[in-house]
Formats: C-alpha cells, sequence, structure tokens
C-alpha cells in the first residue's frame, strides 16, 4: 500500500480525497497557487507545497512543477481529483515516467477515451448505439460547416477533450455556427488547452443517465449502478440523483452491461463513468469520463462504498473488494452542487469574501445556528447528511476557479423522502458575503414537474418558472429590503456598553425632539441604490419605499445572537426571513411562496464616496456585471454598432460571457486591453447614442 499521496487539486475535491488517504493511514500532500495558501485543503494535509501564481495554467495546470513538486515530496502517488489534470494523457504519462503511480487508468487508455472523438470511433467498431455526428479529424472552418449541414440543426458543438459543459454550444441555425464555433474553440483551449469539436445531433428531450464502474488490473469490471444527471443548466449538472428513476428493469440492465462491456472492450482500469442519452425508451452512448465524477457521493450513498478508497486499492495493484454480486444498492439519494453564482443575474459568477457558512437546524422550539456546520463533512459514507465542501468562513471566491462551493447530498427509503430531505436542509443552509445558487434550489425542488419525474435536460430551460422573483413581484425585493432596515434598526438599538447608555444621543435610532423618529436608508443592491425611510422603531414602524408607504405588522424572534427570525405580516400576507448582519449590510433569505421565488439578497450599505460615484455613472457606460479576464475584445472607439451587437468577451470561472450594446450608437472609449483583470463595477466602454435612440443600460 501507499505510504503517501500528492492531491493534484483543489477545493472540495481535494479535501474529499484527503479523509479518505488519511483514514486509510497514508499521508496526504496538497498543493497551492499563490491565493490557496490558506485553503481549507491544505490545512488538511499533512504536508502542502506551493506550485505557482493564481492562474490554473501557471499552478494546477502546470505539468512539470506538479511532478517535481512530488519528486522532492517523495510520494508514491499522484490522485488527480477531478477537472484540472485528470483526464490529461500527458500528465499521466509524466507520472509513469518519474515512477509516481497514477491513481486513474494507464495513460495510453485516458488518451484513446479522453478524445471524444477517438472514444466515439473505438466503440462504435464495438457496434455502441451512437448519437449521429462527426468526430473526424478535419477540424478546419469548411469541414466542420459542411458536416453541421449534413447532420443537420439543432446541434451541439462540443469540446473533444472537454468536459463539465465547458466547451459546449447549441447551434439552432447556420447562420450562428461560426461564431459559436469560435466562442466553444475559445473556452476549450483555455479550459482543456485543446481545440479539438465533435458535432452531435442535438436531442429534443433526453435524459442524462450515466453508469458508474470500475475495473482492476485482473481483469474484473463491475458496475455501481447508474445515475440520473438530467437537471443541468447550460450543460453543467445542477442536481443529480442515483439511481435513475423512471426506467424500465430491461432498459436498466441493457445499460449496465453496455457500460461494462465498454469498459472491457478498452481494457479499462480503476473508476470510470460511462454516459448516456436516453429517450423514446433508446439510449445513445454520449462519452466516457476516465476519472471520479462530481456527482460520485450519490452512488457511495445508495452503496454504503468509499470509491476514493477503491481507486486507491486499484492502483495499488488489488484486486476490485466486491464482485457485481456482492454490490447492493439501496434507498435513493441526491446531490444538489451549491455555486458562487447569482440566479437573479443570469447565473453569473459571483465573487466575493465568504463570511459567514451556517444551518439552522430546527428544533421543537427555534432553529438553532450550527456554526460550524461544514464539519458535517467529515461524516462518515454511507449517513443520511452529507456535504461535501472545500470552503471556510473567511475564503476569497475568485475569479479563476470552478464557482463549486460545495455538495449538499441526501438519502432517504424513496425519492419523494430524498427531496422532502434535501428541502429541510437547503432551506436552512446559508452562506453569506456572496450571491449563490441556493435560493434557485429551494425553488427547482418545490416545482411539481420535478416532484412527479417529469424531467429531461431541458427542464431548467423550459421551466419557466424559474425566473427571479423580482419579475414575479418586485415588492418581494421591496420587502426584503424592509426587513433589512428593520433588523438594522433592532441591532443597532440594542444597549450600548458606555456610562452614556441613558442618553438619546448616544443610541442610533433617529430620535429627535417632539417629532417620530426617522431613520434614512440607502441599500445597494445589484449596483442599484434604493432609498427608504422608515418612522418609528423597529417594533411599529412605518416605511416610506418607492413611492408607497408601508405598514408592517412586525414580530421578532431570536433564534441566537448572531441571527434573527422576522416575522412581517403586508396585505394579509405573512414572511418568515431569516436575517443575519454583514460586515457593511445585512443578508436576507426569503422562503419560497407560492407564487415567489426563494431568493438570497446581500444588501451594502455604501459610504458617501461609494454613493457619490454610483450615481456618477452615465447611462451610456457599460459596467462589468462580475469581476473577470477579458479575453476578447470585438470594437474599437469609432465602431458604429447596433442594439444586441457583442462588443466584448468576458471569461470568469472557466466560462465565456458575452458583453452587448444595450443600443445603437457609437463606441467612444475602451479603458482596458485584452487580457486585463476587471472588477465587478468597472466602466468596460461607453457609447454615444445616435439621436433619438432610448437608452437601456440594463441589458448586457
Amino acid at each position: 500500500m501507499f505510504k503517501k499521496i500528492l492531491i493534484a487539486n483543489r477545493g472540495e475535491i481535494a479535501c474529499r480525497i484527503i479523509k479518505t488517504v488519511q483514514r486509510l493511514n497514508i499521508k496526504a500532500v496538497a498543493i497551492f497557487s499563490s491565493i490557496d495558501q490558506h485553503a481549507k485543503h491544505v490545512q488538511m494535509a499533512d504536508a502542502a507545497y506551493p506550485i505557482g501564481h493564481a492562474s490554473a495554467k501557471d499552478s494546477y495546470l502546470n505539468i512539470e512543477t506538479i511532478i517535481s513538486t512530488a519528486l522532492a515530496a517523495q510520494v508514491d502517488a499522484i490522485h488527480p481529483g477531478y477537472g484540472f489534470l485528470s483526464e490529461n494523457y500527458e500528465f499521466a504519462l509524466r507520472c509513469e515516467q518519474a515512477g509516481i503511480t497514477f491513481i486513474g487508468p494507464p495513460s495510453s487508455v485516458i488518451k484513446q477515451m479522453g478524445s471524444k472523438a477517438a472514444a466515439k470511433q473505438t466503440l462504435a467498431d464495438a457496434n455502441v448505439p451512437l448519437i449521429p455526428g462527426y468526430q473526424g479529424a478535419a477540424q478546419d472552418l469548411v469541414s466542420l460547416q459542411q458536416a453541421a449541414t449534413a447532420i443537420g440543426y439543432p446541434l451541439l458543438i462540443k469540446a473533444s477533450h472537454g468536459g463539465g459543459g465547458k466547451g459546449m454550444r447549441l447551434v439552432t441555425a447556420a447562420s450562428d455556427f461560426d461564431s459559436a464555433l469560435a466562442s466553444c474553440q475559445r473556452e476549450a483551449i483555455a479550459a482543456f488547452g485543446n481545440s479539438e469539436v465533435i458535432l452531435e445531433k442535438y436531442l429534443t428531450h433526453p435524459r442524462h443517465i450515466e453508469v458508474q464502474i470500475f475495473a482492476d488490473t485482473f481483469g474484473n469490471v463491475v458496475h455501481l449502478f447508474e445515475r440520473d444527471c438530467s437537471i443541468q443548466r447550460r450543460h453543467q449538472k445542477v442536481i443529480e440523483e442515483a439511481p435513475a428513476h423512471d426506467l424500465t428493469s430491461i432498459i436498466r440492465e441493457k445499460i449496465w452491461q453496455t457500460a461494462v462491456a465498454a469498459a472491457k472492450i478498452i481494457n479499462y482500469r480503476g473508476a470510470g463513468t460511462i454516459e448516456f442519452l436516453y429517450e423514446d425508451n433508446k439510449f445513445y452512448f454520449m462519452e466516457m469520463n476516465t476519472r471520479l465524477q462530481v456527482e460520485h457521493p450519490a452512488t457511495e450513498m445508495i452503496t454504503k462504498l468509499d470509491l476514493v478508497e477503491w481507486q486507491i486499492l486499484i492502483s495499488a495493484n488489488r484486486p476490485l473488494p466486491l464482485t457485481q454480486e456482492q454490490i447492493v444498492m439501496s434507498g435513493h439519494a441526491i446531490e444538489a452542487r451549491v455555486c458562487a453564482e447569482d440566479p437573479a443575474n443570469d447565473f453569473l459568477p459571483s465573487i466575493g469574501t465568504i463570511a459567514k457558512i451556517v444551518l439552522l437546524t430546527p428544533t421543537a422550539q427555534h432553529n438553532h445556528l450550527e456554526t460550524h456546520y461544514l464539519t458535517m463533512a467529515d461524516a462518515q459514507h454511507g449517513t443520511e447528511l452529507r456535504i461535501d465542501s472545500g470552503i471556510q468562513a473567511g475564503d476569497r471566491i475568485t475569479i479563476y476557479y470552478d464557482p463549486l462551493l460545495a455538495k449538499v447530498i441526501v438519502h432517504a427509503d424513496s425519492r419523494s423522502n430524498a427531496i422532502h430531505k434535501l428541502q429541510q436542509v437547503l432551506n436552512n443552509f446559508h452562506i453569506l458575503g456572496l450571491q449563490t445558487n441556493l435560493g434557485f434550489l429551494r425553488t427547482l425542488l418545490k416545482l411539481p414537474a420535478y416532484q412527479r419525474e417529469n424531467i429531461d435536460t431541458n427542464f431548467i430551460a423550459n421551466s419557466n418558472l424559474l425566473l427571479p422573483n423580482e419579475l414575479h413581484n418586485p415588492d418581494i425585493l421591496h420587502i426584503a429590503l424592509i426587513a433589512a432596515s428593520i433588523l438594522t434598526l433592532e441591532q443597532q438599538q440594542q444597549p450600548i456598553s458606555s456610562p452614556l447608555t441613558t442618553s438619546p444621543w448616544a443610541i442610533t435610532s433617529g430620535w429627535q425632539l417632539n417629532q417620530p423618529a426617522c431613520i434614512k436608508f440607502a441599500w445597494l443592491y445589484k449596483d442599484n441604490t434604493h432609498a427608504l425611510q422608515l418612522i418609528g422603531d423597529h417594533k411599529n414602524c412605518e416605511i416610506l419605499l418607492a413611492g408607497k408607504t408601508w405598514q408592517p405588522i412586525i414580530a421578532l424572534e431570536p433564534i441566537n445572537t448572531i441571527s434573527k427570525r422576522l416575522l412581517l405580516t403586508i396585505h394579509n400576507q405573512t414572511y418568515a426571513i431569516i436575517g443575519m448582519p454583514l460586515a457593511n449590510g445585512y443578508y436576507i433569505s426569503m422562503p419560497s411562496h407560492t407564487t415567489y421565488h426563494n431568493l438570497d439578497y446581500h444588501f451594502y450599505l455604501p459610504s458617501q464616496e461609494a454613493l457619490l460615484a454610483h450615481q456618477q455613472h452615465g447611462d451610456n457606460t457599460l459596467q462589468a456585471p462580475m469581476p473577470g479576464i477579458i479575453s476578447k475584445i470585438l470594437v474599437t472607439p469609432g465602431d458604429l454598432v447596433a442594439a444586441n451587437d457583442p462588443l466584448l468577451i468576458l471569461e470568469a470561472m472557466k466560462m465565456e460571457h458575452t458583453i452587448r450594446s444595450p443600443f445603437a450608437g457609437t463606441i467612444a472609449t475602451i479603458p482596458y486591453n485584452k487580457g486585463d483583470i476587471v472588477e465587478e463595477g468597472c466602466i468596460l466602454i461607453s457609447i454615444d447614442p445616435l439621436p433619438n435612440t432610448q437608452v437601456n443600460n440594463g441589458a448586457t
């Protein structure tokens, strides 16, 4: 058995691997970039080594540095996790050449299956059913255009060496093919270092079914059942379940056996996932992932097995721990991915510092704050609740890496009970300091169509109910602002530890001589300022906001010294709101009602200087909707542009985001250059509108 293993990764997967490595009494060695030196995985490891600057290409993708670090640390093996170099043929080969065991398949197999094109050709020869498409060697524009025409639209362009939804574009018409191809290739190079693509016919309502397989060096291959990963957004998985629901026993058995047969054809070794698309009782091979999957905990929950331990044993030349007949499935597991992204802003990545990570656990009377909630990630495999995470309070979430913050996994005896259990956990799970998709996940789980198992890969895109709640009812945003103001005032009116406590001048309550108390708030939310006046106190007040007078009935329930539950009754509707203070603002978590959505708000009280700077932004400027790197500038000063024309491409968290013109006009200034790093709110481009053009600065 190995004595020391280097984990060539970061974040939650590095932390998850370290736990198993240390449980097996093996030393765990971590690596870290310049901005990860205080990260959780570094703190957990037995030893840790710096490997370069923040950019992934200078650190976690730097093969030579990682190999030299592994040699210096005298490790026996390297576990690549997922992403980064986990499916990189050259990295596996360099490990082999250096005499270090790569915990994964041989480099020759990675090379064979790491290319979607090569994998499809290999399995086509073995009569595995494939989606109609193109996986040829010719990668010039004309050849790809001709192939696309032969396949027909709609179709998918996919990075041949990619995964995780990156380097993938849906094209519905020939006129969009060239620009989609160029964007896909840029993203593929940035994420995987290879621009090769394949084309696939786009199925209209498929499900994404994948089979977990394991193979050892003695010719044994088993499956660990299947997962349903159909709940996706922009081709990235959001919710994963094991097993897949509503498959006939005949189809289920065929999918299992096809996956096992595919692994045997290529002489596979280690953990792998065979992915299929399923539609109208037919399934088609899509790709093989020669690594551990993000969603592997769902399989661990239903099998009570540690898949990382299996990987280590197989790489140490041990036989599979169990035969196919000995592997038993029980119950249903669901995994939800919690990401740093803003659902109310087209799911753009959210950057910021994590202030708190909390779970409000229900008791007989109140909810109590579990301040060290994420230590529950240490739960043993097979428990009913598990959280895998690599974050902690004080961590800075940056533009450089994937937005995944945590994975919440539950297990129950049935799918419906698992959904209910996951709802309970997510309803009480809060990450303060930056926007997350937690509210979006809560809403998704409540949808009747999801609960009825009526899902496919287009489920999210086709669910009109998943719009941010402000679009359904602007009053919800206003109620959240009112809640933040009441809670802030209540916090300010706590007794002051001072000899002058009894003096009205020592209390920030808005007290005025012979007049009702009046407090003015100017909250900053999503680059917009919302002003309101609160007349009275935090127990009985009248609020002036958005040209309306609000007279809520207020009830405060203290949860503990940090958080409060505020019950607001407005127009005979009661809202139970969780509030927690931030360093310069307030966090508000709104509940989900019949027509409203869960949404978490982060309101900030800006300084006068910040307010002035905000007010000085003209309507003819386009600001960065998020921090990022300018990967391409498509216009120059003096260019005439039409409304919705693409102007600039901003890259953050390995994804591209196109900034478009909100109106017709002439490009005036472009303060930045290609490759520059910009912060959220920076002015990217200014445009002089054409005469009689109505300006709408919100369109980007």
